[in-house]
């Protein structure tokens, strides 16, 4: 399944990607509305979205993202 398919999939929009190794890495991403916390970053792999934070505002969303992919 394509990024795009899980983002479909999850009623997001993705703004941001970053790939690490083995097809795997982080997204960040603005759900639809109806959800207090509208922003999320995820990582993801093979299998999908995973271990998401997430945000009221986007400006925090964007430092979480930035600071996950320092971290790899």
């Amino acid at each position: 399944m394509t990024l795009q398919q899980l983002a479909d999939q999850q009623g997001v929009t993705i703004l941001s990607t970053h790939n690490t190794e083995a097809g795997e890495g982080f997204v960040l991403a603005k759900r639809n509305q109806g959800y207090t916390q509208q922003w999320v970053t995820w990582n993801f792999g093979p299998n999908g979205f995973y271990w998401g934070h997430y945000f009221s505002e986007e400006q925090e969303a964007r430092a979480d993202f930035f600071n996950r992919i320092g971290d790899k």
